[in-house]
């Protein structure tokens, strides 16, 4: 790979001089256009003594940013950026299936999400590789995602998570391919995030996409629990008994649980909890006296705590006799938090939002979050698929390094002025490194094990909110644009001079080499096979032959999925 541009060290600084200076003048005005407004506007509104900072990483690390097909930069990063099996999270959104729309993924300029009809003359190229890389329909497909995934799985290091994002169209098919690749073993979930509040269309509306989640190794998974506040329904639906301050206890109303009329002052919602476990011991299963009742455990059961343990519960007020059970009281209090599950329900952008970058653009939420469950800070994430940069923008928010490429020079260039305009918080960390990991908000959680045995409450990491340095704010840190080595066709045909005679006699022909220097591999076949049509003659494009120019010594490493090698397609019109 070649590098285009460094942002080093020294330019950050300068950048964030010039951003000084400007905000600094009394008109406020901005010398560097928009690019670094809110930069400016920050230096502006901070106080003078705030220091500018940025987080740097250990041994000479600088993130990347690619211009290229991510099948190549896969192949590159492994081979010769040493990179294979290092990589602890990768997110990867690719187009949801073969009847996506030029306009819906592609965009022409920076500045705009819009695309002009009359400015695609100008983009022709890119407009034919995209259709011809889907000639075979779902089977292109497939193999398209066939031969990154695999590579995917070979960058991964063991503790590694991959998120694949698919919307309903192939989502059943996207998971069967990548139980192939990683193994259904190590499948962990599907996660259902919200989009959208609805289009008003005919039917149901499709308000949510899906993250096919697996691990590299499921047994070896890094894996950080996250906690949102307890959904109201869940007060609502469990936490309905209430005590009231002289230490009655009854059933909340409807009313009082609808919100329409409050608790009396100092009560205390809260549910029963479970004091016995499956399996039966001598000790631990008998019987116990509360409130001059003896109470029984089911069979096979034992108590969660010993009799002092129990003892200490009924001095503390936390026993509940629930009929013939004996329970204890769980206050809504205890922990005002609830894990996340695999249905989030947070993720809708606003309407207020800011406006979207790029024609296709995720939530960074739900990028966020999934970093945040599966890296700690100093762990390296990868994104094929960069698009306006939001998996750079979310790992670079959170201090992770990172590596995104993308085909498109605009989504390139989107996201190099996203990063290098942005403005983030500074976190505390625990030892002077982003790699020792930040200072988080705590949460007491008291449990059952707390109360019986007089234990100070456990104290719970929230990961996504680390303390903030207030007398610090920070810029994005140093990165590298980079692309795809530029390649003559005579350079071209002597590299693959080996690949040419083992491929079928369909792929020798033209050659082309699209914009940006990059050859696309679909490109060669498609006009080969444009002339013959245009010749009156039968042009079958045969996958068994080797899809997007990859032939038999790819397919070696990449295996095909078992039934899809004789997918034929017959006087294929691929001419603009």
């Amino acid at each position: 790979m070649q590098r285009s541009e460094i942002v080093s060290e020294s330019r950050i600084a300068q950048i964030v001089d010039r951003a000084k200076k400007a905000a600094a003048e009394k008109d406020g005005t901005a010398r560097q256009g928009e690019l670094f407004a809110d930069l400016e506007r920050t230096l502006r509104e901070s106080e003078k003594s705030q220091r500018v900072e940025f987080y740097t990483h250990e041994e000479g690390w600088r993130n990347k940013l690619i211009c290229g097909d991510s099948l190549h930069v896969m192949e590159s990063l492994m081979h010769y950026e040493g990179l294979r099996g290092k990589v602890q999270v990768i997110y990867i959104d690719p187009p949801y299936g073969i009847t996506i729309k030029y306009d819906s993924n592609f965009q022409q300029r920076v500045d705009s999400t819009k695309n002009v009809e009359k400015d695609k003359a100008d983009d022709i190229l890119t407009i034919k590789a995209f259709r011809d890389t889907w000639a075979l329909g779902v089977h292109s497909y497939l193999s398209y995602l066939q031969e990154r995934l695999y590579l995917c799985r070979e960058l991964l290091t063991d503790s590694g998570s991959i998120f694949l994002q698919m919307g309903d169209e192939n989502a059943h098919i996207t998971r069967a391919l990548l139980d192939e690749v990683f193994g259904a073993a190590n499948f962990l979930a599907e996660i259902v995030f919200y989009k959208t509040s609805g289009k008003g269309g005919v039917g149901l509306d499709a308000v949510y996409d899906r993250l096919l989640w697996y691990a590299r190794d499921k047994t070896s998974l890094k894996y950080r629990q996250l906690y949102m506040p307890r959904p109201a329904y869940t007060l609502e639906e469990q936490y309905t008994s209430v005590e009231l301050r002289d230490g009655t206890v009854r059933r909340i109303s409807q009313e009082e649980n609808a919100g329409i009329v409050p608790l009396p002052e100092g009560a205390r919602r809260f549910m029963s909890g479970d004091l016995s476990s499956q399996g039966e011991s001598r000790e631990g299963s008998e019987p116990f006296e509360f409130d001059g009742v003896e109470y029984h455990l089911p069979p096979n059961t034992h108590w969660k705590t010993s009799l002092g343990g129990r003892r200490r519960l009924a001095e503390k007020g936390r026993l509940y006799p629930a009929g013939k059970r004996l329970r204890y009281k769980r206050y809504a209090d205890d922990f005002p938090l609830a894990p996340f599950t695999n249905i989030w329900e947070d993720t809708v952008i606003s309407g207020f939002a800011a406006a979207k970058l790029y024609a296709v653009q995720t939530s960074p939420k739900v990028v966020e979050r999934c970093i945040l469950m599966t890296t700690e800070p100093g762990d390296v994430v990868f994104d094929p698929t960069c698009g306006s940069g939001t998996t750079a923008a979310c790992a670079e928010l959170t201090g992770r390094r990172w590596v995104s490429c993308d085909t498109s020079r605009v989504a390139i260039n989107v996201a190099r002025q996203r990063l290098l305009s942005a403005v983030l918080p500074h976190y505390k960390t625990r030892n002077g490194k982003v790699s020792g990991d930040f200072v988080y908000k705590q949460v007491p959680h008291v449990t059952l094990k707390s109360l019986a045995y007089d234990l100070e409450p456990e104290k719970v990491d929230r990961f996504d909110l680390p303390q903030v340095d207030r007398e610090a704010i920070r810029v994005c840190g140093p990165f590298e644009v980079m692309s795809i080595g530029r390649y003559s066709i005579e350079d071209w045909k002597e590299g693959l001079c080996q690949r040419k005679r083992e491929v079928s006699q369909l792929h020798r022909g033209l050659v082309s080499v699209v914009p940006g220097g990059c050859w696309h591999p679909g490109f060669q076949r498609a006009r080969t096979c444009d002339l013959r049509v245009r010749e009156g003659e039968d042009c079958d494009l045969d996958r068994s032959a080797g899809w997007a120019g990859h032939g038999q010594a790819d397919q070696r490493r990449y295996p095909r999925r078992p039934g899809l090698g004789d997918a034929r397609i017959a006087r294929p019109r691929l001419g603009l």
